[in-house]
């Protein structure tokens, strides 16, 4: 009876064992590049099994450096082979592991690389915001928020080194400095120039012998945008702002072969309404009793508006030499319209007497640049 029981338990685990090892199989495989042909060394490969909707992952590796991968102890169902890799597009394949076919060798799994990530590259560059040379410190400002819609006296405040009065006038060290324009003087005010047509602000502390004796204190060259591309170019823009504030600017360029033409026109407009108001009480000296009130309401509306041309050809003489004719007209006014409406009373809050005043000055301007012709100098290129 004995010897009945232990060998009936033999058996049993035998059979167990059988079936244990009968419910693991295995799937192998290879991946390579489509297009080189060569292996694809640590790919992932993931196997996950197909139940109805669901799935579950069963198991999971990489292919060695040959792209060679084996996935064990899978179950024997139908299973979802995965292959995928940074850059190529994923693959899929089914297979079906049984008791009869444990083992499956998939072969050569081929992946193809991803068109999306090999799209054109654009690389763009842009001017650091401040150069220095031996002779002068460059801003650039094009992209400054302060150049949309204002003018260049509000765009030189926040450049350093440079300090405005209450007039606008701009001073080095606290020294006169003499304004230029593309390296020309001007009579152009700063609040008559546009902050959108400025490229970069030039602050040259210590004029050389090649600039005017009376720049002794210093110079602040605006240097105004310049299309550069070949044929015709253009550019134009509008901006509107809160009480009523607007401008507009129209840029032309053509450029062909060694010349330039290039015109412009910009408007800049502030219409921007203020209010203020006095309450006042007159009072005794003796015993401080009031003995009569003035009452004023006044409505300033600011209308300013400047406009601005220019008209500059230049030729290139050679890679150093660049030869410039051009001429400038500005035009506008800076008027502040005022009403004043006033009452005097008397100590009982009677009315004494009312009045009004209205004011509307003619602060109307023209400035003519004359046309000049100027010899550029352009700086040799740096050979690495």
């Amino acid at each position: 009876m004995r010897l009945l029981l232990f060998t009936s338990f033999f058996l049993l685990s035998f059979l167990a064992g059988q079936a244990q090892i009968i419910e693991q199989g295995q799937v192998s495989g290879r991946i390579i590049d489509a297009g080189t042909q060569q292996p694809l060394p640590f790919a992932a490969v993931t196997v996950w099994t197909k139940t109805g909707a669901d799935s579950s992952l069963a198991g999971g590796t990489q292919s060695d450096e040959a792209g060679n991968f084996t996935i064990s102890h899978l179950p024997l169902v139908s299973l979802l082979v995965r292959a995928s890799f940074v850059g190529y597009l994923p693959i899929q394949q089914t297979t079906v592991l049984s008791a009869r076919q444990s083992t499956v060798d998939l072969g050569t799994l081929t992946l193809r690389t991803d068109a999306t990530l090999l799209n054109e590259v654009k690389v763009k560059g842009e001017k650091d915001p401040l150069a220095m040379s031996t002779e002068k410190r460059v801003f650039n400002v094009a992209k400054n928020l302060t150049s949309i819609g204002g003018t260049a006296e509000s765009l030189l405040r926040n450049v350093p080194a440079i300090t405005l009065d209450e007039n606008g006038n701009p001073s080095l060290r606290n020294m006169a400095t003499t304004l230029y324009i593309n390296g020309k003087p001007t009579q152009l005010t700063l609040a008559q120039i546009p902050a959108n047509q400025i490229e970069s602000v030039e602050v040259i502390s210590n004029p050389s012998a090649r600039y005017d004796a009376s720049t002794s204190g210093g110079i602040v060259n605006l240097v105004l945008k310049k299309n550069r591309q070949p044929g015709y170019n253009g550019i134009a823009s509008v901006s509107l702002g809160q009480n009523r504030r607007y401008d507009a600017t129209a840029n032309l360029d053509w450029r062909q072969g060694r010349w330039n033409v290039t015109a412009l026109y910009s408007l800049n407009a502030t219409q921007n309404p203020l209010t203020g108001y006095v309450h006042r009480t007159n009072r005794s000296a003796d015993s401080g009793v009031p003995t009569g009130y003035f009452d004023q309401n006044t409505a300033i509306d600011l209308n300013n508006h400047f406009q601005n041309g220019r008209l500059a050809i230049d030729y290139n003489v050679n890679a150093h030499n660049l030869l410039t004719v051009g001429g400038t007209v500005a035009a506008g006014a800076y008027n502040s319209v005022s009403d004043q409406q006033y009452t005097y009373r008397d100590a009982a809050g009677n009315r004494t007497g009312s009045g009004s005043r209205h004011i509307d000055p003619q602060n109307n301007f023209t400035n003519l640049g004359v046309p000049w012709i100027g010899n550029i100098v352009l700086p040799a290129k740096r050979k690495n």
